[in-house]
């Protein structure tokens, strides 16, 4: 009978047929060709036998009322890695690992939880978040002058105003602290340097408009008779040719300078050079003087009106 236990025989006792039957066979594992070569065998098992059955390599054992087969290999044929987990296989050991780049993104709230590494007993143990770090206090951010943006509610971006209204004076530091980009994005920007004052300067506009003059002027060179262009405005034309020649003030029209808009012409050759009028263009001298006098002798354009030129200087 099964569920006898463990005896212990000491040298000289006798080992009775109940004592074998009971403790070394039916507490054995005992095997058979088949569940029929089984059945013929033990007619009345007792629960807790066990057996195996050579036909199907079956470990069975009786529960009191049949024969309860052990599966020993299992029927997991595969391990796959779900969300935040890499890892897992289909043959051998398999390892799973917690992978956080497998996780979809989310906002945390204080009362969530996250996945931290304790290195004191280098256990993997969950931790809330208010514990980790101040959520802080601010319930809100309000945009103020000159500036947009703000919320009330998660992260808020707060930028300044390129319109800047309602500014009185601004300070701004640096040798060259504003660059101007122009029309085109490109490689090329104009820089507001200041030169480090050694006193308070102030620099006036006046209430006019117009195109703001350089110290330094940009000279614009010709070799034979010319027609004045946009780009001249502001400039010293000079004119070096060893023949009469004529520098011709273009309607506006064609090329619409400011009114108010200097340019100095030079005859730098020898010869002659005279200022003329373009369709529609008057231009008005001294006596109706309008050419240069001599070489190196020079007069200055200066536009009153939308087709109206002042034209002064060394004139014949």
């Amino acid at each position: 009978m099964a569920g006898l236990g463990r005896k212990t025989f000491s040298t000289g006792d006798v080992l009775t047929a109940s004592d074998f039957q009971g403790y070394a066979v039916d507490q054995s594992i005992m095997v058979f060709a088949s569940t029929t070569a089984r059945g013929t065998a033990i007619t009345s098992p007792a629960e807790g036998m066990f057996t195996f059955t050579t036909d199907t390599d079956t470990l069975s054992y009786y529960d009191g009322s049949s024969w309860v087969a052990v599966d020993l290999a299992g029927d997991i044929t595969g391990v796959t890695a779900g969300d935040g987990l890499s890892g897992g296989g289909t043959s051998g050991t398999v390892s799973l690992a917690l992978d956080a780049n497998e996780l979809t993104a989310a906002t945390a709230v204080s009362t969530d939880y996250v996945v931290i590494e304790d290195v004191t007993d280098n256990t993997t143990k969950k931790a809330l978040v208010s514990d980790i770090v101040s959520l802080g206090d601010i319930t809100g951010v309000t945009a103020g002058t000159n500036l947009n943006g703000g919320g009330t509610a998660g992260d808020v971006t707060v930028n300044l105003d390129a319109a800047l209204t309602g500014l009185t004076s601004v300070t701004i530091d640096g040798a060259s602290p504003i660059v101007l980009e122009g029309a085109t994005a490109d490689a090329y920007e104009t820089t507001i340097a200041v030169t480090d004052p050694t006193a308070d300067r102030t620099i006036t506009l006046p209430d006019a408009t117009g195109t703001v003059a350089l110290k330094d002027i940009e000279l614009s060179s010709q070799t034979a008779s010319y027609t004045l262009v946009a780009a001249d405005a502001g400039k010293l034309v000079e004119v070096s040719n060893a023949s009469a020649n004529t520098l011709t003030v273009p309607p506006n029209s064609s090329v619409a300078f400011d009114v108010g808009t200097q340019i100095v012409v030079v005859q730098q050759g020898a010869g002659a050079t005279t200022v003329t009028a373009g369709a529609g263009v008057t231009l008005r001298s001294k006596d109706s003087a309008l050419a240069i006098d001599g070489q190196y002798a020079s007069a200055a354009l200066i536009k009153r009106a939308t087709d109206e030129w002042y034209v002064t200087g060394a004139l014949a």
